[in-house]
């Protein structure tokens, strides 16, 4: 199983002086995958049917963090030279910082079959990453770089159709 996201923000500065009014954006990004186990017991009881289930995923994944900016863009300027107009000057930068990391997830959680097409499933987990490498930058180590901190618990719920 694995999963991804990203997000991101941005902005812009005013001019200051010589310095142009710059755009400024920040993104985040992350994916993981692993191998996922699952151990199932059927309820002890016959008024109900249904799963109690304990599992997890083992795996690894990572992290990016990208920052930019850049003299203001328009859409024109780009489609006319086919080119950043202002790729050259001093004001535009990005760096994109990378971290690898293994994964724990544990979960447990219950399935009861209401009918026979119809089923309610939750479960609980806590998603435990776990840092295996520095910030990096070009495969150099960011100095005074904050930890990952990733951790954090996840639920699940689901109503399920079929036969």
């Amino acid at each position: 199983m694995g999963a991804g996201g990203y997000v991101s923000t941005s902005g812009m500065t005013p001019a200051v002086g010589n310095i142009p009014a710059l755009d400024k954006e920040v993104s985040f990004s992350m994916g993981y995958g692993g191998v996922t186990l699952e151990y199932i017991l059927d309820f002890p009881f016959e008024v109900m049917d249904g799963q109690f289930f304990i599992g997890g995923l083992i795996g690894g994944g990572g992290a990016a963090v990208n920052i930019s900016q850049y003299a203001s863009l328009s859409w024109g300027d780009i489609w006319d030279n086919y080119q950043l107009p202002n790729g050259d000057d001093k004001y535009t930068q990005t760096v994109e910082m990378s971290r690898g990391f293994f994964l724990l997830d544990p979960w447990a959680g219950i399935h009861i079959n209401l009918l026979d097409w119809l089923a309610f499933a939750g479960k609980a987990g806590y998603f435990f990453p776990i840092a295996d490498s520095d910030w990096k930058v070009n495969d150099s180590k960011v100095f005074g770089a904050p930890d990952l901190d990733l951790d954090n618990f996840h639920f699940e719920f689901a109503v399920l159709f079929g036969g």
